[in-house]
């Protein structure tokens, strides 16, 4: 980009433009190229602009968010949006910026490639709400343009501002209730917040957590052998042994009257909730003519981000 002799003359190039350059580059060069030109344009040549298309999450995701804009098709009509557009130099907003900056890597920024949504808590909500979605609907989040981002805790306001400020793609929050805590008023807070938005933002909670709320769901009839079994696989010893204590000892038949205590369960297993998720996952696949009930909350937000009015 610097000072080159071109025909005989000394050029500066004031306009650059860069189209895909992440084609047939591992993703390690995909990071490093894109570390380079952010170099170069803000250290070396302020004067020159640079322009560049890509689809790689990787560039997008360490490039500066302060001129990223998405290019997007709404229903025929090509629209583009700066994905910082509506922020201002207020306090809250600058914190937003920053969190955003650092938060938006390759793993975030597929949200910038999709046109639907779903925000969750955490891990055990990233690894089974593709199988649940699938279940309820018979597609998955990909055939539907849907990304799944997971805020690793409750930072969804810092996202949500994106959509609120004009990035107008249908968003579904998934946030625990956590009735009975100190935090228990902040997803209701976050409802009545975002209210106004309801046609491209919709917030789903329950009553107290994600496992909590699965298991009640699934704590009776044969959905509870999902549950039993991936509570077995975490906890060998105890978990078998109440398990076979659905068996009768009669003639084997499991007991389907009985209900699990989830209460119980949930104590068990809080400390290793990613394992539990991913063996209740994999029970779920394995079992497929076994019912999982799905919690309404779960349902909720499912029908909204299918839903294409």
């Amino acid at each position: 980009f610097a000072n080159t002799n071109y025909f005989g003359k000394e050029t500066q190039f004031r306009l650059v433009g860069i189209e895909e350059p992440e084609a047939h580059l591992h993703v390690h060069l995909q990071d490093h190229l894109a570390k380079n030109i952010k170099g170069i344009i803000h250290n070396e040549n302020k004067d020159t602009q640079l322009i560049m298309t890509s689809h790689s999450t990787h560039i997008c995701g360490t490039l500066d968010i302060e001129n990223t804009v998405v290019i997007y098709n709404d229903n025929g009509i090509i629209k583009n949006h700066y994905i910082l557009s509506g922020f201002t130099n207020s306090k809250d907003d600058i914190k937003r910026k920053r969190y955003l900056q650092k938060y938006l890597d390759a793993t975030k920024t597929p949200m910038f490639f999709s046109r639907k949504l779903i925000l969750v808590e955490g891990i055990a909500e990233q690894i089974l709400i593709p199988t649940l979605f699938e279940k309820h609907t018979g597609k998955t989040l990909e055939s539907v343009g849907c990304s799944l981002l997971n805020v690793n805790g409750i930072a969804f306001k810092n996202f949500l501002e994106i959509i609120r400020k004009g990035y107008y793609i249908k968003c579904a929050v998934l946030t625990d209730g956590d009735k009975g805590t100190e935090t228990e008023d902040r997803a209701v807070k976050l409802i009545e917040e975002y209210s106004q938005y309801g046609d491209v933002i919709s917030i789903n909670t329950n009553e107290v957590t994600f496992e909590k709320e699965i298991m009640e769901f699934n704590k009776g009839n044969h959905s509870k052998k999902h549950i039993l079994e991936a509570y077995e696989d975490i906890k060998p010893r105890a978990g078998k042994s109440y398990k076979e204590s659905f068996y009768n000892t009669q003639d084997g038949e499991f007991d389907l009257a009985r209900d699990i205590i989830v209460e119980d369960v949930f104590q068990k297993i809080k400390n290793c909730k990613s394992e539990f998720a991913y063996n209740l996952n994999m029970s779920i696949e394995d079992n497929p003519d076994i019912q999982f009930i799905i919690p309404d909350y779960i349902k909720a937000a499912f029908d909204f981000i299918i839903d294409d009015k």
